[in-house]
């Protein structure tokens, strides 16, 4: 076994150090006398990836929570009553969605994620690039109004500066509405010259963030609040793991006679320097004399951890913003109805949905002046702000937009939690508050889970075939 293949034998120190995962891990800000982590970007992301030491196990309650109430938000969608106005905000709508995703996800993460538009002449489109929150150093404010008036970026990368040959550089952004300016500092060779360039698309990198405090400009992640509950549940699981392993029976063996002749009468285990008596078909005593006990852990000591790790789950539900029965894990008990837990869901995706409108208008407006100016295009530059209008969307993104609604409903099946179809039906509704029934019976007939849903809301399986015909027990049923 190499030093690096995860090891229950190993110390939590050693194992951490020698199986880091695919993330370089950077050290987090110093920890208080509680050991409580600190929360920055590394932590958090390396945490919902899996990757992070010390966090590794609590990763599996992570994904829910991120991943759910993304997959529920949609798309943005801007209209016009300006048909040509109306077709190229369409265009920038299949453009854009899926750094959008990316951005959603990295700001439930990491509390505040930063996109920049910008026009590639080369390509003759634009380029969306997503820039980590660490990367921002500064946001520089004016002191009457508050209004920011420059962010500046600092970014460590390694770059190729000849055959062969790479180099440590930082480079160094200075954003304004008005011009970009770069500086490079490192082994740059002179490959990398510093510059100063006209900000094509007037605007700033934008931040989505969440739950903002006051005036600020960034935002707290979803998991920020209970990171403290999620180190608690790694810790305890990671004990809990260690300690059934190293609690396996243990033989005891009790010898009145010369051990010798004993271990004579038992040639199958071997000499007493490398006796296995795991692999001992049977052990023969001397009657009266000798006798052979095993040692188990009591059950009682099991059950502790498992209450401990009740009580932690418990913690990390009530702590974060998604409901229980969306975890896909078994809980000792619901903290909620369905039907309460579902208007829960629905409402907190509409207060995301609030939170990031106004960024969601500034980066589509930004995107239509890059598109006029690139392509000399001249349309209104009007338009209003929604989400999940149907009548605007392409099928593809429509069809986009609902994969991401199905991936999110999954976690009800994989909790094997029985939920009616028509609070999914109401679900659905208020999620895309300008869908028709035409628009649910599409999604629904398409889903892979129709028979699921179905088999929820009927007293049986074949109930759900007769309602529904053939197509239940076709190829859109969950349980083939």
């Amino acid at each position: 076994m190499s030093t690096s293949t995860f090891s229950w034998l190993q110390t939590s120190e050693s194992q951490e150090r020698s199986n880091p995962g695919r993330r370089r891990i950077q050290a987090p800000a110093s920890v208080d006398t509680s050991e409580l982590m600190a929360a920055n970007e590394d932590l958090l992301i390396g945490l919902f990836e899996g990757t992070y030491p010390g966090l590794k196990l609590a990763s599996a309650l992570v994904y829910p929570i991120i991943f759910v109430p993304v997959s529920f938000m949609g798309m943005p969608t801007p209209t016009s009553g300006d048909p040509k106005t109306q077709e190229l905000l369409n265009e920038i709508m299949a453009e854009i969605r899926q750094p959008l995703q990316k951005v959603f996800m990295r700001r439930a993460i990491v509390g505040t994620s930063w996109i920049w538009p910008n026009w590639d002449a080369r390509t003759q489109s634009i380029v969306y690039e997503i820039i980590p929150d660490k990367c921002v150093s500064a946001i520089i404010k004016d002191q009457d109004t508050g209004r920011v008036v420059q962010i500046i970026t600092d970014e460590q990368m390694t770059v190729q500066i000849g055959e062969n040959q790479t180099g440590n550089v930082s480079r160094k952004r200075y954003f304004t509405p008005q011009s970009v300016r770069v500086e490079w500092t490192g082994e740059t060779r002179g490959m990398l010259m510093d510059k100063s360039s006209r900000n094509p698309s007037g605007i700033m990198p934008i931040p989505f963030a969440n739950d903002v405090l006051d005036n600020g400009v960034r935002g707290v992640g979803y998991l920020q609040r209970i990171l403290a509950d999620l180190k608690n549940y790694h810790d305890t699981d990671y004990k809990w793991s260690k300690s059934l392993h190293k609690s396996n029976p243990k033989l005891v063996q009790y010898v009145s006679t010369d051990p010798q002749n004993w271990m004579d009468n038992n040639p199958q285990l071997g000499t007493l320097e490398d006796m296995d008596t795991e692999e001992a078909d049977f052990i023969l005593n001397l009657e009266g004399k000798e006798r052979t006990e095993y040692l188990t852990a009591k059950v009682e000591y099991a059950e502790s951890f498992a209450i401990k790790q009740n009580i932690n789950f418990a913690k990390i539900v009530e702590g974060s913003k998604t409901p229980e029965l969306l975890y896909g894990l078994l809980a000792t008990g619901n903290h909620a109805s369905v039907e309460t837990d579902m208007t829960s869901l629905a409402r907190s995706m509409q207060d995301d949905r609030n939170q990031v409108d106004d960024a969601c208008k500034i980066l589509y407006a930004a995107s239509m002046r890059l598109k006029m100016g690139g392509t000399m295009q001249v349309v209104s530059p009007e338009f209003k702000m929604g989400w999940n209008d149907f009548d605007v969307l392409s099928e593809e993104t429509k069809a986009k937009i609902f994969d991401s609604f199905t991936a999110g409903i999954q976690k009800l099946s994989d909790a094997k939690i029985a939920v009616p179809l028509e609070t999914i039906h109401k679900l659905f509704l208020a999620n895309f508050p300008k869908a028709t029934e035409a628009d649910f019976a599409t999604w629904y007939q398409q889903s892979k889970f129709s028979a699921k849903f179905k088999q929820f809301a009927s007293a049986s399986y074949e109930d759900a075939i007769d309602n529904e015909g053939p197509i239940m027990a076709g190829e859109n049923s969950l349980t083939n």
